[in-house]
């Protein structure tokens, strides 16, 4: 993959436009080699490991990336990119079933009771056909169910050997989620001598102090230059990319800029930027940019994650007795799943007629790391009995 953070000394993730290019003090989050920041012209930006690339990193791109944020290919096959662009370009349906199979395209019945194909809003992206309001909605559940399956996945691996990599995983996926609610999107028309042009782009600062940095960098190219601010969308950083994708006929490169755009008439551009509603941040959301660690690393459970109090007290004070005795709070702890795996706490250690239990390693590591939690869950029964 394309590491696009580095750790410090504080433990901090730095993202890789915050550092030069070469070598630099950050180390791999993963198996803490030292990292060189790779910034050519032909790559996007990102960080290699100076000495032999840990297993974790050579994984698939995909696995900590955010959905359709920088691809709009959506891992399309040769073969089905073709049949899509010969329906989409050449009107050409022959290939519908497969493309429909795969929810690139749609069926309808026309008033006639003719069977005919459109693209569905997945089907769109690639040629970006979907305008910028149903992007968001399109890929902002993408984003929320990939979070959910890292954090699944990192419940499923605490106190095994994958851990580390399960929660490095989540924290670098945070952490994209974050630069991308942290920026506010805006769009500004810029006026010069010979014509005009339009920029997007995204900050994380006032708009004044963009707009002073983009009057710098025009200067050299047309002078005095008049700059008007058209539209700010706050939390909008994933749009970006795709407004790129969308309107790259009208792309108007500046030397290495690549944000400017000619439009004939920017009305239309206008229209779809403004179509897009206002970004409702969810609590997970608003977690992840207040920079909060995330519930798999304050060791807090969901509530359908949680033992009993009869379990959890059983846990806390173990006898093999005891939990003959107490049927259903036995069979909890057998059984116990967090994430995406069912591994036991306690097990049977001996059987008849002799039925001894006891606490697996897992039973302990869990009783540790969740104590607390717990504590403040069942504060009144677990002081008497811990």
């Amino acid at each position: 993959m394309y590491l696009p953070y580095g750790i410090n000394e504080q433990g901090q993730l730095v993202y890789i436009e915050s550092v030069g290019r070469g070598k630099t003090a950050l180390k791999c989050p993963y198996c803490a080699v030292p990292l060189i920041a790779r910034k050519g012209e032909r790559l996007a930006p990102h960080f290699a490991h100076d000495g032999a690339t840990c297993r974790e990193a050579r994984r698939s791109s995909e696995t900590v990336a955010l959905p359709v944020y920088d691809s709009f290919r959506l891992h399309l096959s040769g073969k089905m990119w073709e049949a899509l662009w010969q329906f989409h370009d050449e009107d050409n349906d022959s290939g519908c079933d497969w493309l429909e199979a795969e929810g690139w395209v749609k069926s309808f019945i026309t008033t006639y009771g003719n069977e005919r194909y459109s693209l569905t809003h997945k089907g769109k992206i690639p040629f970006g056909d979907l305008s910028l309001n149903l992007f968001n909605q399109f890929q902002e559940p993408l984003i929320r169910e990939r979070h959910d399956t890292l954090e699944q996945a990192a419940l499923a691996a605490l106190c095994t050997a994958e851990e580390n990599t399960a929660l490095t995983d989540l924290r670098l996926f945070r952490a994209q989620m974050r630069r991308i609610l942290e920026t506010t999107l805006y769009f500004i028309e810029v006026r010069t001598d010979t014509g005009i042009l339009h920029k997007i782009g995204v900050t994380t600062r006032s708009l004044e102090q963009r707009l002073a940095e983009i009057r710098a960098d025009l200067t050299p190219h047309f002078g005095s230059v008049e700059l008007i601010p058209l539209g700010t969308w706050a939390h909008r950083g994933n749009v970006e990319l795709y407004f790129k994708h969308r309107y790259r006929r009208f792309q108007h490169p500046i030397a290495a800029l690549t944000e400017y755009f000619a439009f004939g008439d920017v009305k239309a551009v206008l229209r779809d930027l403004r179509r897009m509603k206002p970004k409702a941040l969810n609590d997970m959301e608003r977690a992840i940019l207040a920079g909060e660690p995330s519930r798999v690393e304050r060791h807090e459970l969901n509530p359908a994650e949680v033992l009993s109090k009869a379990a959890w007290l059983l846990l806390s004070n173990f006898s093999s007795d005891e939990a003959k005795r107490i049927f259903e709070a036995r069979l909890e702890l057998q059984n116990h799943r967090l994430g995406e795996r069912t591994r036991p706490l306690i097990v049977f250690t001996s059987g008849y007629p002799d039925l001894r239990l006891q606490v697996t390693d897992y039973g302990r590591a869990y009783r540790e790391r969740f104590a607390d939690w717990y504590q403040r869950m069942y504060a009144s029964g677990i002081a008497e009995s811990v």
